[in-house]
């Protein structure tokens, strides 16, 4: 699944949903589906370029195994 994350935040928004997707075009499909849903009213989407800091794997590996600051993905709402 494309949705790999999903939170309830405070703020101006209600939920953060973090999407992994193969490419720009694969996002551009998940985000559809997601806005099309009858229960979302607005999106705001950021795309993340580069991890600053990654904790969620033990040994500081990014989640390509290739050492920090290599990861590419993308989110609907993501904050560090």
């Amino acid at each position: 699944p494309e949705v790999v994350n999903a939170a309830t935040v405070t703020g101006t928004s209600d939920a953060i949903l973090h999407v992994l997707a193969r490419d720009m075009h694969h996002l551009e499909q998940a985000l559809e589906r997601i806005r099309t849903s009858a229960a979302i009213d607005r999106t705001e989407s950021i795309v993340v370029l580069s991890d600053l800091i990654d904790r969620s794997r033990p040994d500081g590996a990014d989640r390509a195994g290739r050492g920090s600051g290599s990861a590419v993905g993308g989110g609907d709402h993501r904050r560090v």
